[in-house]
């Protein structure tokens, strides 16, 4: 009895642990689906959790602009600090660039003045000492190249020997001999060969610069009625210097730059005018016995041919009839 009654239960049971083991598993489902559900719910519940979390994200958000605005302004001060120091190295260096220039002005004025004053010594060391330290001083002032050019100029017209006027003639005649180089004095050839280097026109007419050397600019000088007998010039620049009336008998100009030259009624009787450029020259009247002209340029002079007739010429002359280039 006992076993039917069993049984007779046991479909029971078994009905009833299955809806126990299905509330169960609902229990656990819902659990499961409610637990966001319930922290949602909790968050809501308490809305001062949110705000809170809020407050701390805005306040991380703050303190990082803030560091940036700080990285910025030490940014902004550092380059104000660097531009301001560059500002200040460069007025210093402007300065002592000044002071500097104030210096060497100094010096300078002092080269002149002492060269200057050494001109008139008696001494002849004492004078080539001072007419290298207007060289000098040119050479450091090129704006008053032309005073140390004066300067040196009245030095030469002063010391050197003058020629007599009455010696000129009007019609040039052959010099006798040959090239006899005179000695100038020291102090002259120094002080013609630093006009040469300082260039520039010149004008010493009138004087014996016999057998003088010639080297340098010397372009539009004058030399009207000049004893340069027996004087050289190689490579210098003498384009439109003036000749007139004066001696250059057996002078030796080689590659030397005479264009449109005024040689009107000078004694040019021996010279040696080789390699020279003598383009648009002026010969009127001058005396060129047994003048050498073996490689010049002739091409424009003013020249007749019986003045040709009595030069010595060759193949690389250049007559006044020749083609340009």
């Amino acid at each position: 009895m006992t076993i039917n009654l069993f049984h007779q239960l046991l479909p029971a049971y078994q009905k009833k642990g299955l809806i126990l083991v299905h509330h169960t598993t609902k229990k656990r489902l819902r659990a499961s689906r409610e637990a966001p559900v319930t922290g949602w719910v909790r968050r809501k519940n308490n809305p001062h959790s949110g705000r809170e979390s809020d407050r701390r994200s805005d306040l991380g958000q703050i303190v990082v602009a803030g560091a940036a605005i700080g990285a910025l302004l030490v940014s902004a001060v550092g380059v104000i600090y660097t531009g301001r120091s560059v500002q200040v190295a460069a007025d210093s260096v402007a300065a002592a660039r000044d002071e500097l220039r104030l210096f060497e002005q100094g010096q300078a004025n002092e080269r002149y003045s002492r060269g200057v004053e050494h001109l008139g010594s008696e001494s002849l060391d004492v004078r080539i000492g001072g007419i290298l330290a207007l060289e000098q001083f040119a050479n450091d002032v090129p704006t008053r190249a032309a005073s140390v050019r004066e300067i040196l100029n009245s030095f030469i017209s002063v010391h050197a020997p003058r020629r007599d006027v009455r010696a000129v003639p009007v019609v040039p005649k052959v010099s006798a001999g040959g090239f006899n180089p005179r000695p100038v004095a020291h102090d002259t050839q120094t002080a013609l060969a630093t006009l040469g280097r300082v260039g520039g026109p010149i004008s010493l007419s009138y004087l014996d610069l016999g057998g003088a050397a010639f080297s340098g600019n010397y372009a539009d000088s004058w030399f009207w009625a000049t004893d340069l007998s027996s004087s050289a010039a190689i490579r210098a620049n003498m384009k439109g210097s003036v000749f007139a009336y004066s001696d250059l008998s057996f002078v030796f100009f080689a590659l030397t730059d005479l264009r449109g030259g005024n040689f009107e009624s000078a004694n040019l009787s021996g010279a040696r005018l080789e390699r020279t450029d003598l383009r648009d020259a002026n010969f009127t009247n001058a005396m060129l016995a047994g003048a050498t002209l073996i490689g010049s340029d002739l091409r424009g002079a003013k020249i007749t041919d019986d003045q040709l007739a009595m030069t010595v010429t060759d193949a690389s002359t250049k007559l006044p009839g020749a083609p340009s280039d």
